[in-house]
């Protein structure tokens, strides 16, 4: 069947009416830069490589490609450690949540638009362009100035040790530039021929399923303003005080705002994913203990 934009546009708009996103504009995050660390220990790269392989293999054939190439699990599981450090984000909840999403496959693109590691959506795109102050929007539609400075030196801190791990290991051609240039969405789709309703262009979506860091990257930026929203009910507290059960809930309200809302049941349901891969991780790290292993959510 012929794809048609105006049927698309018309059944995307139904849906966010439905189910409103939480991200339709710039949003001031007043805990952004708080670091979000629950398991308070990192996996190796080994750890989360073996990890990523189980997800890969759970996959199938969706993901015959990637599932063959060595240098891709490793690539990844470094990855992940780089932008957690960058954003600071436990890497746990971060492999957790991205295993839920994709089971690490890179090129998949469900029927409402979702595409990549972090399946990411228009709305998610369109509010990473606000956070950074993109080329195209009014200034009014920016996030404040130090929550973009922010976003902008955690990303240039992850593809920075990104760039040095590619020469390092994989024996890239030539040092990295310590003047690095970020490559980002609306190079592919200008912000303005994109809105809420609207799906990407081609170019746009391959840029998203290809290059794995960026996707990881945006990801990580929604995680932390997911985090934000959902903190801010708690007060002043810092993360430390705040109770085991304060800060499971902050962290199920900042994977069901990620995955888009919806009813109760359904962000139980999808918590208890994302936390059966943190129980698998905690296992690989044989770490079956303390406050991030929870069996009731099963394995």
């Amino acid at each position: 069947m012929k794809f048609n934009p105006f049927v698309f546009s018309v059944l995307v708009a139904v849906f966010l009416k439905l189910f409103p996103h939480p991200l339709m504009a710039a949003y001031y995050a007043p805990y952004i830069q708080e670091e979000m660390n629950y398991c308070h220990e990192a996996p190796s790269i080994s750890q989360l490589n073996n990890v990523i392989q189980l997800g890969l293999i759970e996959a199938g054939e969706k993901n015959r490609d990637q599932l063959q190439d060595s240098k891709y699990p490793v690539e990844l599981a470094f990855e992940i450690l780089s932008v957690s450090k960058c954003f600071k984000i436990d890497p746990i909840i971060l492999t957790g949540l991205i295993a839920s999403e994709s089971l690490f496959v890179t090129n998949l693109k469900n029927s409402i638009g979702a595409t990549g590691l972090g399946q990411l959506m228009t709305p998610g795109i369109m509010e990473i362009a606000n956070q950074l102050g993109a080329p195209g929007l009014k200034v009014q539609e920016y996030a404040p100035a130090d929550q973009r400075s922010y976003f902008q030196s955690a990303i240039q801190c992850a593809v920075k040790e990104n760039n040095f791990y590619q020469w390092r290991v994989f024996r890239i051609d030539t040092l990295p530039s310590l003047d690095i240039k970020i490559n980002h969405w609306w190079n592919y789709q200008p912000v303005k021929n994109l809105n809420a309703s609207q799906e990407m262009n081609p170019k746009l979506i391959s840029f998203l399923k290809n290059n794995h860091l960026m996707n990881l990257i945006y990801s990580s930026m929604l995680i932390k303003i997911f985090y934000s929203l959902s903190r801010k009910n708690y007060g002043d507290q810092t993360f430390d005080q705040l109770s085991d059960l304060d800060s499971m809930a902050i962290l199920q309200s900042t994977v069901s705002k990620y995955k888009g809302g919806g009813s109760n049941s359904t962000a139980n349901a999808q918590y208890k994913t994302m936390r059966k891969w943190v129980n698998r991780t905690l296992q690989i790290m044989k770490k079956t203990s303390g406050p991030c292993y929870k069996m009731q959510y099963g394995i």
